[in-house]
């Protein structure tokens, strides 16, 4: 192989395939970095943020494949206060 041949190869942009593999490997570890919690809606500004240049749907379809699906946290609710029909000590058909 000529000089020239091996850096024009050397030079040349990923694969496809390649910077697909690159991306699952980011996405996974920032699924698990965030205890599995980030879906793709926040994977991709993340992923963003650090300069990886990625589409939404793409990040959705790569997240997809390994079936990476973040566990949905409930909202915390406390019991709920009755409602109050009449005055503590009054008498009840009293006006």
């Amino acid at each position: 192989m000529s000089k020239s041949g091996f850096y024009d190869w050397r030079s040349r942009p990923l694969s496809t395939a390649e910077r697909r593999d690159e991306l699952k490997v980011h996405i996974h570890f920032m699924f698990e970095e965030f205890d599995e919690t980030y879906g793709y809606r926040r994977v991709h500004p993340q992923l963003a943020r650090q300069g990886v240049q990625v589409g939404r749907e793409l990040v959705r379809a790569l997240m997809r494949e390994p079936n990476l699906v973040p566990c949905q946290s409930r909202p915390l609710v406390g019991p709920v206060p009755r409602r109050r029909t009449h005055r503590p000590g009054a008498r009840p058909d009293a006006p």
